[in-house]
């Protein structure tokens, strides 16, 4: 299949580079955004970070049904004005309006856990039910496991303590034969 492009030229411009790379980004974003158009229903997966500009940044997952089968991808990075609750669901529900998407079709939301996320008032979650009451909201098993191990490491702190007095009586002891024996 020819794509017009010249196998025994190099590409060395840094500008045509970055102009490929558009080009190809349009044609898959475009390609996705069909599949996800095509799925009878769509679960979305975000999660907030600030960059070393300190920008408020959102990240997008993605799973529909291409071909009868569950498909996850990552969707999209986008700013957040804010990372309250009604920023976030605002930010998302203008984005899915901007790609021709109702929000009535997705049914499955996932983040973090965080209260801006899934507070039962202005969370993200909770805004989302709103516009569609059949949404399922999760916490990220990814994001338990993060908890527990931080939760494990906070009581082996203990364990450490515990530990480090059993190894001072032990060196206390094996340094005096006199004390080894009695």
């Amino acid at each position: 299949v020819s794509i017009g492009v010249h196998s025994k030229l190099h590409y060395c411009n840094h500008a045509r580079a970055r102009e490929f790379v558009m080009c190809f980004s349009k044609v898959l974003t475009k390609k996705q955004w069909q599949g996800i158009g095509k799925s009878p229903v769509i679960g979305i997966a975000i999660d907030e970070s600030t960059d070393v500009s300190t920008s408020e940044n959102l990240i997008i997952y993605v799973t529909y049904i291409k071909a009868g089968k569950r498909v996850t991808e990552y969707l999209k990075l986008l700013h957040a004005p804010c990372t309250t609750g009604e920023a976030i669901a605002n930010t998302i529900v203008q984005y899915l309006t901007d790609n021709d998407v109702e929000i009535r079709k997705v049914v499955c939301f996932c983040s973090d856990g965080a209260s801006n996320m899934t507070g039962w008032k202005s969370g993200v979650a909770a805004l989302l039910k709103k516009l569609n009451p059949f949404l399922l909201s999760y916490h990220c098993i990814a994001h338990k496991l993060a908890v527990a191990c931080a939760d494990a490491a906070e009581e082996m702190k203990y364990r450490e303590q515990e530990e480090k007095v059993i190894n001072e009586i032990s060196t206390y002891l094996n340094v005096s034969g006199k004390r080894t024996h009695e």
